[in-house]
């Protein structure tokens, strides 16, 4: 390993070991249900207790990236799944000739991006030999127009199943029965904690499916229904490989397209209120990926440099002004700026110089955004655990990030002061990203997955490994502690409690009034232990309304 300047300073490897063992044994609680739901024979509980241990294992890491026993328990209620005849509002169109159709399935859609864009992106890319249908299972999402509109221009449709009265088992049959009537292939783009697709797809036949593993460095389901594995970067299918004992994967980078030409440099610059002469360096990220870790502190080292060079500002887009970024402003005489979350990136990315990766926690997807404009980028990144860091082939080969701090600063004060430089850079990253991102070059990536692509479905046991929690583990832990990722597990504890049968609910309704178990940290409102089947009217009649007017 090249030489590289992380120590674990700051961090207590002895605490965060019993954090990833509280979890675990959290964890195994949530596992030990389902279990005994299954021996009770009751299908609809093991869906439900699974849907609750993986949420809370996605936020609070239990040292395992997948569970054997879990998965294992869904397939066995799996193969009890019995057809259904699909509703009108539930079929797809079957007049598409000979091109491949391809059935996406989403737990959610997000309205700014992430693999919501993915799936709208790898549509584009292929509508000229498939027609592509969607299947989102979320009650009441905003679905973005960009992908409905994708769908339409495949020639497929966009399905919702959000009936207020169906189970969990119920959806799966739907999934399916649509599969089986009408796809190809099968791609799945779901949240890590969702049983449906191994529930669904846990026979062994079918079309083939693939994962798209947007969420590889946390814990997820659905490793023992995929055919093939398609990986973002080189760090997650190791970690596949290592952690979840499946090999069957193959890199596919995160589809891009050519962004549209940037708002002007000196319309952006006016409205910025930045003369021409100052050097912008930015950065966009979440604010949590900004906090100080293991002796990386982003904010003291960038404020170092922007004192060496007084005519240079640095703007952050997601961390808001306030707390230490407040602190730095006024330290900076306000050339360090937390600008909060825009919406409208085009005027920073016009007024860009140079942008900054954030640390010690990469944010990948906005690189790539940037560096498409011929931005050049720098980065620090973290060798002892690749996953959490700025690991993609086209950034790798580009050599935009750094294992030194002084190797990382060193490069940025060459970029501040050397003008051609940066013009350098910028050319170089962006090609380096159009050609593994953008198609026609996404394309070749793509045809290495189809290659690998069974003819037909097949379901793995996933292998039972026991692994000492390793730096993967431990830089996991900090990120979610950091990235209040806890609050995120009481978000999703009242949401998937709701799926529990009346029993289940009473016993975590009484642990939650005395801060037993999961709930010693934090008590949730009692109204989260209602029954889901005990709906408001006015929730019923929205429900019922939506799925009239789609039946319409």
């Amino acid at each position: 390993m090249e030489k590289h300047d992380w120590p674990l300073q700051g961090i207590d490897l002895e605490e965060i070991s019993g954090l990833i063992a509280r979890s675990a044994e959290l964890f195994n609680g949530f596992v030990a249900q389902a279990g005994q739901a299954l021996q009770a024979n009751d299908p609809h509980s093991v869906a439900a207790w699974a849907q609750l241990a993986a949420g809370f294992a996605w936020n609070s890491h239990p040292g395992v990236y997948c569970s054997p026993s879990l998965e294992n328990m869904l397939l066995q209620i799996a193969a009890d799944i019995s057809t259904v005849a699909l509703l009108p509002e539930y079929r797809l169109p079957t007049r598409v000739g000979s091109r491949r159709k391809v059935l996406h399935i989403l737990s959610k859609a997000l309205p700014t991006g992430g693999h919501t864009r993915v799936v709208e992106r790898w549509i584009r890319n292929t509508l000229q030999d498939e027609t592509h249908s969607v299947i989102i299972d979320s009650s009441g999402s905003h679905i973005p127009q960009w992908l409905r509109d994708a769908v339409a221009a495949s020639g497929g449709r966009l399905v919702v199943l959000d009936s207020p009265l169906q189970s969990l088992l119920q959806k799966a049959a739907i999934l399916r029965q649509t599969a089986y009537d009408w796809a190809d292939l099968v791609v799945l783009h779901v949240s890590p904690y969702d049983p449906l697709p191994v529930i669904a797809f846990g026979v062994a036949s079918g079309p083939p499916v693939v994962l798209f593993n947007h969420a590889d460095h946390v814990f997820w389901l659905g490793a023992s229904v995929a055919d093939v594995i398609a990986e973002l970067r080189p760090s997650g299918q190791t970690l596949t490989m290592q952690r979840r004992g499946r090999t069957e994967s193959v890199i596919l980078p995160i589809p891009l397209v050519l962004p549209r030409p940037p708002v002007d440099r000196v319309t952006a610059r006016k409205q910025l209120g930045i003369d021409a002469q100052t050097t912008v360096l930015l950065t966009i990220a979440s604010a949590y990926k900004y906090s100080p870790l293991g002796g990386f502190d982003f904010l003291d080292l960038h404020s170092r440099v922007l004192d060496r060079f007084p005519e240079v500002v640095l703007l952050a887009v997601g961390p808001d002004d306030s707390g230490r970024w407040a602190d730095f402003k006024v330290a900076s005489g306000g050339r360090i700026r937390a600008l909060g979350v825009q919406h409208d990136l085009s005027v920073y990315h016009a007024a860009a110089d140079i942008y900054l990766d954030s640390f010690p926690f990469a944010s990948l997807t906005s690189m790539f955004e940037v560096g498409l404009y011929e931005k050049p980028l720098v980065g620090l990144f973290n060798p002892l655990s690749l996953i959490n860091s700025g690991d993609d082939i086209s950034l790798n080969r580009s050599s935009t990030h750094f294992s030194t701090r002084e190797g990382y600063e060193d490069m940025l004060c060459r970029l501040i002061a050397d003008d051609g430089l940066r013009q350098e850079c910028g050319i170089n990253v962006a090609r380096a990203i159009r050609e593994d991102h953008v198609s026609p070059g996404w394309d070749a990536f793509m045809g290495r997955l189809m290659a690998m692509v069974p003819q037909k479905h097949a379901v793995t046991r996933l292998p039972d490994r026991q692994h000492e929690p390793d730096m993967n583990d431990v830089f996991l832990t900090c990120t979610q502690q950091s990235g209040g990722s806890l609050e995120n597990v009481y978000s999703l504890l009242g949401k998937h409690i709701r799926y529990l049968p009346p029993a289940a609910r009473y016993v975590l309704a009484y642990e939650n009034f005395k801060g037993k178990g999961i709930f010693a940290a934090r008590k949730l409102r009692m109204k989260e232990f209602r029954s889901y089947r005990i709906l408001s009217a006015k929730t019923m009649l929205a429900a019922f309304g939506r799925w009239w007017q789609r039946g319409r």
